[in-house]
């Protein structure tokens, strides 16, 4: 089962060291990863066991949701005092419900959840047209302000915005150069962000957590961009 309160002892998994795992949910069988990184598939870290869970938020749309993993101990009554599983980036791992609900290679998931009760027809319908499978890769989707998520320093960010039942989409580039035509960026790395609303009626981003410490990008760079800060707003 996905439902987190009525996990079984039968439903303890143990991905350690896997870099694809087997999930033996029903035919065909799916498999799940860890994280990639510069196109190399990451293996999920030792001690990685636990249950896999559906999670649905309390405090954003349902679009919000997906399927993670609860790292604790073998008993149910367990599950409580877990955490749940962290990628490399600092953010949660997670099937999100828009991916399961687009994903041809996710029909079990799909029946699963349906048949648990744990989604309805509907709101994997809603989630197949806000968030079509096609275009580019993993995407960002952003459901309230404060909302974590990881950026680099030498790349546009594709971020969609769930607004009023509606997605907004837009590329961020926060990180360039603007006294050049071409987008030059100044620093690589990475860091775990979020957008703050601000007075009057504005938006700024905050470097909660650095991921990969800025480096120079430009020989003898003159600064006119500052290097990000954790902790700090982002300045421009």
């Amino acid at each position: 089962t996905l439902d987190p309160t009525r996990l079984r002892r039968k439903d303890y998994a143990d991905l350690s060291r896997y870099k694809h795992y087997p999930v033996h949910l029903d035919e065909p069988r799916i498999y799940v990863q860890y994280f990639t990184l510069n196109k190399q598939t990451i293996p999920f870290p030792p001690r990685t066991t636990g249950f896999f869970y559906y999670h649905r938020p309390r405090d954003i749309p349902f679009t919000g949701s997906g399927i993670r993993f609860r790292v604790t101990t073998p008993s149910p009554s367990a599950f409580v005092n877990g955490l749940d599983l962290v990628r490399p980036d600092g953010q949660i791992w997670e099937m999100p419900l828009r991916t399961i609900a687009t994903t041809r290679r996710h029909p079990v998931l799909r029946e699963l959840l349906l048949r648990q009760g744990l989604v309805t027809e509907a709101e994997l319908q809603h989630c197949a047209a806000l968030c079509p499978s096609r275009g580019r890769g993993e995407k960002i989707v952003l459901h309230h302000f404060g909302q974590t998520f990881p950026m680099r320093f030498d790349k546009a960010t594709y971020i969609q915005v769930v607004c009023a039942g509606e997605l907004l989409a837009t590329d961020v580039r926060i990180f360039h150069e603007q006294r050049e035509r071409r987008k030059l960026y100044p620093y690589a790395g990475s860091a775990l962000v979020r957008f703050e609303l601000a007075e009057p009626r504005s938006a700024v981003l905050r470097v909660v957590k650095m991921i990969e410490p800025p480096t120079p990008l430009i020989p003898n760079y003159d600064g006119h961009l500052p290097a990000p800060v954790e902790g700090e707003l982002v300045l421009r």
